[in-house]
């Protein structure tokens, strides 16, 4: 039984990039920086080492749990989630092994091609997902499209 509280969120260009040089590959998105906040203020995100040294610093009003290969493992950061909702925020290999566990994709495309060396780790299957929400606007800043949709498991 999957759980209906675990939930993965993330952004990415057109051609599937998430990370440039151990950072996002696209200047400041207040659009796209203000769901991830309401999205996931005052609930658990889990993350791995990489994503959590290139943000830098724990995220605040969330409760933040840090999955490292000699540390805690995803099992074990779900043991310890508190909150009603637990958000799985990267970095790649983490997206990919959470995929599994994940009822809810919250995800963003940067209509803009950015370079990037990393990649998000899996196609969604319209066999396995169904879009639930979409919604189109403009970073006011960038003039930048983003594409915010909404992904169940069926």
């Amino acid at each position: 039984m999957i759980p209906t509280n675990v939930s993965l969120i993330y952004a990415m260009t057109p051609n599937g990039f998430i990370g440039y040089d151990g950072h996002l590959p696209w200047p400041h998105l207040k659009k796209d920086m203000k769901r991830f906040r309401d999205l996931t203020l005052h609930n658990t995100v889990i993350m791995g080492r990489k994503t959590h040294l290139s943000i830098g610093k724990d995220l605040p009003h969330r409760e933040n749990l840090v999955l490292s290969r000699n540390g805690l493992s995803l099992e074990d950061a779900l043991k310890r989630a508190t909150k009603e909702k637990i958000f799985i925020i990267g970095g790649s290999e983490i997206y990919s092994l959470s995929r599994p566990i994940v009822h809810t994709i919250y995800q963003t495309i940067v209509c803009h091609d950015f370079k990037g060396d990393t990649r998000f780790p899996f196609e969604i299957n319209t066999k396995e997902w169904s879009l639930k929400d979409a919604d189109m606007t403009t970073d006011e800043n960038t003039q930048i499209t983003l594409k915010f949709n909404v992904w169940e498991r069926l």
